[in-house]
């Protein structure tokens, strides 16, 4: 199945690419450039709240409420610092009086925050929308029915988080 289905896809998507950068070959070097003039710049770390923002309200309402709660009840703690670790973060949910999850992540000016930032923020909608769905005896915050959350795509994410590169 992987050559009958993905082999072809990511042939056609180097193709694309080659086509797009305008060479005559792909070479292994070319393969992190996706746009001639260079590749999309993460918008910076203070802008990346407003950012979530518009993306979550524009999946659902129930996805805009629920960052609007993460922001109102402050469950965010994403802002880079020195004596936090880069490139990773999670997600936990918080019992009474939040019910809530908090996110905790180390945004540094890379193209990697985007990626942690809505993969936490991502576990954290799915907590919060299986909140009032799971029966109480199942609700264990340490739970694996807890624990499984989804990360959301950075193709989603990428129109929110990026800045338009030209």
């Amino acid at each position: 199945q992987v050559q009958t289905h993905i082999t072809p896809l990511y042939l056609r998507l180097q193709e694309e690419q080659r086509q797009r950068l305008g060479v005559d070959t792909l070479m292994p070097y070319d393969r992190a450039l996706v746009f001639p003039e260079g590749n999309a710049v993460p918008v910076a770390a203070e802008e990346l709240p407003e950012a979530a923002h518009r993306m979550y309200h524009s999946l659902s309402p129930e996805a805009g409420a629920f960052f609007d709660e993460m922001v109102r009840h402050d469950l965010l703690d994403v802002t880079g610092s020195s004596n936090k670790i880069s490139g990773m973060g999670f997600c936990d949910m918080l019992g009474a009086p939040y019910n809530m999850p908090f996110v905790f992540a180390n945004c540094d000016g890379t193209s990697g925050d985007v990626t942690v930032y809505t993969h936490e923020l991502g576990h954290g909608l799915q907590g919060y929308l299986s909140e009032d769905t799971l029966p109480p005896f199942i609700l264990n915050r340490s739970s694996p029915a807890v624990k499984t959350r989804i990360g959301l795509s950075a193709g989603i994410s990428a129109s929110f988080f990026y800045k338009d590169s030209k």
